[in-house]
């Protein structure tokens, strides 16, 4: 589907008015894509969007690159949703600490579900993006691990456990909660995902006899939430 060398934006823009004007033309694809799949074409992304072809062109040559734009600013929005994860959640709240980080990911692709499997597709093929994904995956488990330390100092191997922890989610997450048919499902699974990785990691505390981790109560969840609209209007 996507060529690496021809994948890319043409340039950045550096003026406010154009950097509107990309947001703009990114923020339709995503709404066009969402709804018509790899089938979309540019010439509709710059009807919903409201800007001339040659406009979409100067900065996108193909709807790959388009998906590649896309890419980039879920990977952008990633590392700021992250970074605050944990925001608010003390350092020896161990059970907190995990449902905090699933609930950053459930939020940050619960959104447009065929506009993240598209980019699954296409990200095998972005070294780039795959790289920076990677760094921000890594971020999250020196995170977690340095979180694991203070508070389990008995633990052995924690950053083996925080590691297994941010894959088993990113991957779930991907492949489980986005997908699921309806906002009712999509708790129910990300609930699953909930249990199934504290499960994991009270398990590891409690091995090296470390059994108190916190406790599940009152820990949220997003995915109960409204799905914004993927009309093209």
């Amino acid at each position: 589907m996507v060529d690496d060398e021809v994948a890319k934006p043409r340039k950045k823009p550096r003026q406010a008015r154009s950097r509107e004007t990309v947001a703009c033309i990114l923020e339709a694809a995503a709404r066009v894509f969402e709804a018509e799949g790899y089938e979309a074409t540019t010439k509709r992304v710059a009807e919903v969007a409201g800007v001339g072809i040659g406009s979409l062109y100067e900065y996108f040559p193909n709807k790959d690159a388009l998906l590649y734009g896309l890419g980039e600013r879920h990977i952008e929005e990633g590392e700021a949703a992250l970074a605050g994860a944990f925001d608010g959640v003390g350092e020896d709240e161990v059970d907190g600490w995990v449902a905090a980080l699933l609930d950053a990911m459930v939020r940050l692709h619960r959104d447009r579900p065929q506009v993240h499997e598209l980019l699954a597709i296409i990200g095998p093929r972005c070294p780039e993006l795959v790289e920076r994904a990677m760094r921000l995956s890594g971020g999250l488990v020196v995170e977690l691990t340095r979180r694991l330390t203070g508070a389990q100092p008995e633990l052995e191997e924690p950053s083996e456990v925080a590691e297994l922890v941010v894959e088993t989610m990113g991957q779930l997450v991907h492949s489980r909660v986005v997908s699921a048919g309806s906002d009712a499902e999509a708790e129910r699974r990300a609930k699953q995902l909930l249990t199934m990785c504290l499960a994991y990691v009270r398990e590891s505390c409690s091995a090296r006899g470390n059994a108190d981790c916190g406790t599940m109560e009152g820990v949220p969840l997003s995915c109960s939430e409204p799905r914004n609209s993927v009309g093209t209007k």
